[in-house]
């Protein structure tokens, strides 16, 4: 038969490695956000742009 061994886990600390983990995670929240407010800002001056160009091809076409 095989023998088993015990692990004793009382001692085990995740604390450091729990707060690592909240670092990282708040970390890559921060840059998804990031991230996004820079697309919709691009996204925003792509649309002001297509305007400005149809504008000035409607003025083109009449004059």
């Amino acid at each position: 038969m095989p023998q088993r061994h015990a692990i004793d886990l009382a001692d085990l600390d995740l604390e450091p490695a729990v707060r690592t983990a909240q670092a990282v995670t708040s970390r890559l929240v921060d840059l998804a956000k990031d991230a996004t407010y820079i697309a919709v800002g691009f996204g925003v001056l792509a649309v002001n742009r297509a305007q400005t160009h149809r504008r000035e091809f409607e003025r083109a076409l009449r004059g």
